[in-house]
């Protein structure tokens, strides 16, 4: 069984940071942040640390290797695909196992006929499908620590503390609707709507709708909270 790693580091650091960013902007949306037109994901992703970036994406380079029955980096090879692209590639491939609707393909379709044609044999792309949680669970944690950053705000509506009752649109299409505990205010850059906002922690209990919120921290306008009873 193959289980070696062909690649370099710093390809893997960068393809692991790319593909987190894209976790980080699902989790940012679910919890009700969102991002000004022509925001560049990657760039305003915060740097998670290189050992962790490793520790979350070896797993999946030596499961491609097995699929592939070769490693990454003589696949990518094969495909003729410039060690200076290795890392864009690495990205896609998990996109694309993923299930995010984009692929190897999309950018590098050429390529893999190539392969194909040097191997003799059909190249699948995507070999496997998988949710990437520690990706997930990772970029929630990121998104949950900087909305608990203090900011108070003594003119705002909701002060931090203020216990609400949340009624609320998600940006996923969800109806929450739960209380909770005010953290602090956040501007409308930051929001998925023109109104001033909050982040408010979800109380943990069985009183939240839908009950994935349970706990969560979540940012909304101003005028889906009141004051709880």
């Amino acid at each position: 069984m193959i289980d070696t790693i062909d690649l370099p580091d710093d390809v893997m650091i960068q393809a692991a940071q790319d593909f987190f960013s894209s976790e980080w902007a699902d989790a940012r949306e679910e919890s009700g942040f969102s991002f000004s037109p022509g925001t560049e994901i990657t760039k305003v992703c915060p740097k998670q640390d290189h050992a962790t970036l490793l520790g979350l994406i070896r797993p999946y380079v030596i499961r491609l290797a097995q699929a592939w029955g070769r490693g990454v980096g003589a696949m990518f090879s094969f495909m003729e695909i410039t060690e200076d692209e290795w890392a864009d590639a690495l990205f896609y491939v998990l996109m694309g196992c993923r299930g995010h609707g984009i692929g190897l393909e999309d950018d590098y379709g050429d390529n893999i006929d190539i392969a194909k044609d040097k191997l003799g044999s059909d190249i699948d792309a995507s070999p496997f499908y998988f949710e990437f949680s520690e990706f997930a669970d990772l970029a929630h944690e990121v998104v949950e620590t900087d909305a608990r950053k203090p900011d108070p705000d003594s003119d705002a509506l909701w002060l931090p503390g203020d216990r609400v009752r949340v009624d609320a649109r998600m940006p996923t299409g969800d109806r929450l609707r739960g209380t909770g505990t005010v953290l602090r205010n956040v501007s409308t850059s930051d929001l998925h709507h023109d109104d001033s906002g909050v982040i408010v922690m979800i109380d943990d209990d069985q009183h939240v709708e839908p009950r994935s919120y349970e706990g969560r921290t979540i940012c909304v306008g101003e005028d889906d909270c009141e004051m709880a009873p």
